[in-house]
């Protein structure tokens, strides 16, 4: 297995946050004034009460803090979900969608739906910070015309200038979002995200690959390339070479993951991290996998797996997974995600059916770590 990741290595890694219960990181970025910012999701999958906690280091990640307010649900039984998502302006505004989902409960006995429930109605919104998310001044509502969305991976550039939000949408009422019926594609802004119009499509429905959780980058080259988690053993690719006016069909990779998030880096080339797929062969590497491209997503570095910053190897899929990556001035690598610790002390409910089914949620803290030109 590669320990190298292209032409970085690992320069730190660290624990971010360990000390409460944390079962869904949401993402990170550097902001304008050199703070690196954390967010993550309470619950996992927008189960019902659901908010999103901030954490802020000044120290490059060496000490965090809890900063600004919690984004909670509008709606009784509601939650709000984030997903890699937030970026910095070039003024130093720093943007973050998120969706706010109602309950989607049938009766006073069924558990309050989760994420991968379709039939839950969600709104889509963009919190606004103009003091480095201190505190937010304002929550903008996003109009869709789809009942279900799901924002996922960072807002975009098009190389007209136009800011993208890239999200999931549904055209189905099924039970699971990872189907026929979902597609991939965003929003365009033209004023830096006050306004939102036009919904250009990446992957459409019906979507016999199944592709979700679309991440997505310019290149050098002057194309787009999206990866997309689906319900094969690696991520497939799409490009787009009229600025995300059409796109290519998704074509199978050898990136044995999933839930992935691609950027470029100060040298043009592209580095992606993402956690392992459950589908993928006894011999494809297990934990957070990283690997960088220097030919605009045409060809990869060996995949290579991030150590834990607790030591521990991993042993399943599921016990890495949300990365967000970003960019440092002097060219190093920012990668914030979620690990997995099985001595935290945190438990599910005796009594909840649903959480005793997958109590590994229970054991995740959030790690991040920093890479250098080797």
């Amino acid at each position: 297995m590669a320990t190298s990741f292209g032409p970085y290595r690992v320069a730190a890694s660290r624990v971010v946050y360990d000390r409460s219960l944390m079962q869904l990181a949401g993402g990170a970025c550097r902001c304008a004034n050199g703070d690196i910012l954390a967010y993550y999701n309470r619950l996992p999958d927008a189960a019902a009460g659901n908010e999103a906690y901030f954490l802020r280091s000044d120290d490059e990640g060496v000490s965090w803090e809890c900063t600004a307010l919690p984004l909670a649900s509008r709606h009784e039984e509601g939650a709000v979900h984030v997903a890699t998502g937030m970026v910095t302006l070039p003024n130093g505004t720093i943007l973050l969608p998120f969706a706010d989902y109602q309950s989607g409960r049938t009766s006073p006995e069924e558990h309050p739906k989760r994420l991968k429930d379709l039939r839950r109605s969600a709104t889509l919104h963009l919190a606004v910070s103009t003091d480095h998310a201190h505190h937010w001044d304002d929550i903008l509502d996003v109009p869709v015309p789809f009942d279900f969305v799901y924002p996922y991976g960072q807002l975009f550039r098009a190389l007209d200038g136009a800011l993208c939000l890239p999200m999931l949408i549904s055209t189905g009422t099924s039970k699971t979002w990872l189907d026929d019926y979902s597609a991939s594609g965003f929003l365009v802004s033209r004023d830096e995200g006050r306004s939102w119009g036009d919904w250009r499509v990446i992957v459409p429905s019906p979507n016999p690959h199944r592709c979700v959780e679309t991440t997505v980058t310019p290149c050098a080259d002057g194309s787009i390339l999206a990866l997309h988690r689906n319900d094969t053993p690696t991520l497939r690719a799409s490009r787009s070479r009229d600025d995300g006016e059409t796109w290519s069909d998704p074509q199978p990779t050898n990136l044995h993951g999933e839930c992935g998030c691609v950027i470029r880096d100060s040298k043009g080339r592209l580095v992606v991290a993402y956690r392992s797929h459950r589908k993928a062969p006894a011999d494809a590497p297990m934990g957070m996998i990283v690997v960088v491209s220097e030919d605009h997503g045409e060809t990869w570095s060996p995949e290579a797996v991030l150590p834990d910053p607790k030591g521990r190897v991993h042993k399943d899929f599921h016990e890495t997974g949300m990365p967000d990556i970003f960019n440092f001035p002097d060219g190093r690598i920012g990668i914030v995600y979620y690990s997995y610790d099985p001595n935290l002390p945190f438990v599910p409910p005796a009594n909840d059916e649903l959480w005793r089914t997958i109590p590994h949620i229970y054991k995740r803290y959030i790690a991040l770590a920093i890479l250098e030109e080797a």
